[in-house]
């Protein structure tokens, strides 16, 4: 959530002061660093789910995809080929680094299902949650550079990761 923060700031920026050069690099860069921040995330809910329910084993194929995927996913997202600072980023390699991205969660969904309704947390939300946030952000992915009002669907997204952040911290 936080990392979206690097590409939505400069998109502020831009809304506000018009188009730059200077901006466009903050704003490449920043999706650049949310990609691998998202992963990251994800990559996190894997181990609240492991300390939330020690009691659990998660299936090893479910972990090896989780960790595989995410770091192909970062591994694609470092490609200079993403041309993040230009702006001119491959389509093709967006299509990837998100597909890929689809197995992560898939992996962390996985999880929560097993899990379910386990001390009664009600982290089977989690399941709803990371739903919502891909159905919201694929569209984006791949739709986006032809119809620009599909990045409002962004807004729901981030709200999917704050609802995910705060059943995180309702654990505490």
């Amino acid at each position: 959530m936080a990392g979206d923060a690097f590409h939505l700031v400069p998109r502020i920026i831009r809304a506000i002061k018009g188009p730059s050069e200077k901006v466009q690099r903050y704003m490449g860069l920043g999706l650049g660093i949310s990609s691998v921040t998202m992963t990251i995330f994800y990559i996190i809910l894997l181990y609240v789910w492991k300390a939330t329910f020690p009691e659990l084993l998660a299936p090893l194929w479910v972990e090896l995809l989780i960790w595989i995927s995410a770091s192909l996913r970062i591994a694609v997202c470092l490609l200079p080929q993403n041309h993040w600072i230009t702006g001119e980023g491959s389509m093709t390699l967006s299509v990837i680094r998100n597909s890929i991205f689809l197995f992560t969660g898939i992996g962390v969904i996985v999880l929560y299902a097993i899990s379910g309704n386990t001390g009664n947390f009600g982290l089977y939300k989690m399941i709803i949650a990371i739903i919502i946030s891909f159905g919201c952000y694929i569209p984006v992915v791949w739709g986006a550079k032809k119809k620009p009002k599909l990045g409002m669907l962004m807004i729901p997204k981030t709200c999917a990761y704050v609802w995910m952040l705060i059943m995180g911290l309702m654990l505490l």
